[in-house]
């Protein structure tokens, strides 16, 4: 079948339909680029243009920072008192009992050093009516019958020892010396025992009983001439207790 012939002007007419459908394809075509590019530009900035949180510096474990302490002062000792730097007192009921003596009477102290020492009331040496005048010994003789004798004694060999090595206190309750736990003249020798659990029964001359309390420095004894009540106290380095200090 043959097409018939188009006229001119339906050529014409279909040329400006293609034109028209070609520019419409081509403005589809850029409008379509257009946003997908401008869908790119709103990716990109959503990727590099978003804030991104800030980090926190890391707190890094830093060496704790020298300080210099303050300057001490050095304590100061306390002087120590020995016999020589204070003589024993007139009255000395307030001092104390120990192993290590007999207040400012330290066994082991310098004799001569201690003789020297010493104040009213006390006596150096025996006496010239004593068997032994110049025995080693000083004395104090106080109120109620207290008695004090210090004396070196004498070494195996007869002579005289050089520093203290024995304190005896004879006399009344009220003006004797006492230990630390309150033991002294007049206190009982269960008083005693209950004190010093580790007290031991022994022979002491003058008394007819006796606790023996080994302590730092020396060893005391507590006697009893009525077997129940303290009478006498001896502190001394001795093996025993010398029973005469001037015979």
């Amino acid at each position: 079948m043959t097409t018939p012939a188009r006229t001119k002007g339906e050529m014409m007419r279909l040329k400006s339909i293609a034109r028209t459908r070609t520019a419409a394809a081509l403005a589809a075509l850029m409008i379509g680029g257009a946003l997908a590019l401008s869908g790119c530009a709103t990716s990109s900035e959503g990727t590099s243009g978003a804030s991104t949180p800030a980090v926190e510096p890391t707190a890094s474990a830093s060496s704790p920072t020298q300080t210099t302490p303050p300057a001490t002062t050095e304590p100061t000792a306390e002087p120590t008192t020995t016999p020589s730097e204070s003589a024993p007192a007139d009255d000395p009921a307030g001092w104390v009992v120990s192993g290590a003596g007999v207040g400012p009477l330290v066994l082991g102290e310098d004799f001569a050093t201690l003789a020297g020492a010493v104040g009213s009331g006390w006596t150096i040496g025996c006496g010239a009516q004593a068997p032994s005048p110049d025995a080693p010994v000083i004395s104090y003789a106080g109120a109620d019958g207290l008695s004090i004798f210090a004396a070196a004694g004498y070494a195996v060999s007869g002579e005289a020892n050089t520093t203290l090595s024995q304190v005896a206190i004879t006399g009344s309750a009220g003006t004797s010396p006492k230990t630390a736990e309150g033991i002294g003249i007049g206190s009982t020798l269960a008083e005693a025992q209950a004190a010093y659990p580790e007290a031991q029964n022994a022979m002491v001359a003058n008394y007819s009983m006796a606790l023996r309390v080994p302590a730092a420095g020396g060893t005391m004894y507590f006697g009893a001439s009525d077997g129940e009540t303290i009478s006498g106290i001896e502190v001394t380095v001795l093996e025993r207790p010398m029973a005469e200090f001037c015979g």
